[in-house]
């Protein structure tokens, strides 16, 4: 339960730091759609590896790194993807 507990504050401290790291990206809206797509694929690739590694392996722990940077590129794809909608420079 902690485990789960630790993952999820994780989860939520990597959504604020692209939160707040939004404004340094200057994704075009394809680029944010190709990496939103990219990171689809990768995580669904690695998803079964995840279920079958030991909690303690060094598998886990890189597929635990890969899933947090995963978190950090798709919600800072979203939230380009939300300014660019609302740009009125938006083409």
């Amino acid at each position: 339960m902690l485990a789960l507990v630790v993952q999820i504050l994780m989860i939520l401290i990597v959504i604020n730091a692209a939160r707040t790291r939004r404004g340094k990206c200057n994704w075009e809206l394809e680029q944010t759609q190709k990496r939103m797509r990219l990171v689809g694929i990768i995580m669904a690739l690695v998803l079964p590896l995840f279920i079958n590694a030991p909690p303690t392996s060094l598998l886990a722990i890189f597929i635990v790194a890969l899933m947090l940077y995963s978190v950090f590129i798709l919600s800072r794809a979203l939230y380009r993807k939300a300014d660019l909608r609302r740009s009125p420079y938006n083409a």
